[in-house]
């Protein structure tokens, strides 16, 4: 679409909505189409993207000298699915000739934009940088479009790094927790090898509960530690085996079957799965747990 401002395009009739300076068609989106207002004093942070390196080591801190955003974007209007064109008006001279806001990220103040509530020019800013395209926090933004900044949400990332902290204390005193037991069976489980001693295979499960908690959380609550892990040491042991000429687990000494593994499926969690449910699942976890004495 072309972007010139020609008179003849625009109504003659200027009006506000929001802090945003609407002229013609520009900015004529749904009022519940805005973002939530600044209020005064109240700041808010944008970065550019791209940025790369550590700001503490400025032989490796590298960012444009400047980068300016394009002060005019066409989006779809949220409430009525509709494309609006909307600019980051400064001025409407005569005959509706238009000025728009400089907004630039620059290599000076470190590729971040702050914008004050306090200031009205900062407020008609705010709100085409958070109704644009080219903002990669912006949730109705189209991906045709290449971002060139985002939102710096500082109440979001203190609560993403307390939630974070929250999930990693919350494994390492699960890992403390665990009985020998548990921790041989989960080691097993992992298909680490668990004949070293017992402090050092804590020490594998708390690392890994440290580096992956998440993760480590869900598979520590698995029932099924316990049978992924006698699974895994008769494998390991030479007990069972998994035959790949006729996709199913037999007993190493006789090549009799114990289950076949239906084609795409996961060999160890359908021999799992035929432990847990089928009806001589109990008699071959029984015979497997004394071929491991």
């Amino acid at each position: 679409m072309g972007w010139g401002v020609s008179p003849s395009l625009f109504l003659t009739t200027t009006t506000n909505k929001k802090d945003m300076k609407q002229h013609g068609n520009w900015n004529a989106l749904s009022q519940e189409a805005y973002p939530k207002k600044l209020k005064k004093g109240e700041k808010v942070t944008y970065r550019l993207l791209g940025i790369q390196g550590d700001l503490s080591n400025l032989e490796t801190f590298k960012c444009p000298a400047m980068k300016n955003v394009p002060p005019k974007d066409r989006i779809v209007d949220p409430i009525t699915n509709e494309f609006v064109d909307i600019a980051s008006i400064k001025n409407i001279g005569v005959g509706g000739k238009l000025s728009f806001y400089d907004i630039v990220f620059e290599r000076d103040f470190n590729g971040i934009l702050v914008l004050d509530g306090s200031k009205i020019s900062d407020h008609e800013i705010y709100e085409y940088l958070e109704l644009t395209n080219y903002n990669a926090s912006n949730p109705n933004r189209s991906e045709d479009v290449v971002a060139i900044f985002e939102k710096v949400d500082h109440k979001a990332k203190s609560e993403g790094k307390r939630k974070q902290r929250t999930t990693k204390r919350q494994a390492l005193n699960a890992a403390a927790e665990m009985s020998a037991a548990d921790v041989s069976n989960f080691v097993a489980a992992m298909c680490w090898s668990d004949d070293e001693d017992l402090v050092i295979l804590r020490d594998k499960v708390e690392e890994y509960a440290e580096s992956n908690p998440a993760e480590f959380i869900k598979k520590s609550k698995n029932k099924q530690n316990t049978i992924h892990a006698l699974v895994n040491r008769a494998a390991k042991k030479g007990v069972i085996k998994f035959a790949p000429t006729s996709n199913s687990w037999v007993w190493s000494e006789s090549d009799e079957t114990i289950c076949s593994v239906a084609r795409g499926s996961q060999a160890k969690e359908t021999l799992v799965a035929h432990l847990v449910d089928s009806p001589n699942g109990a008699e071959v976890m029984k015979t497997l747990q004394s071929a491991l004495k």
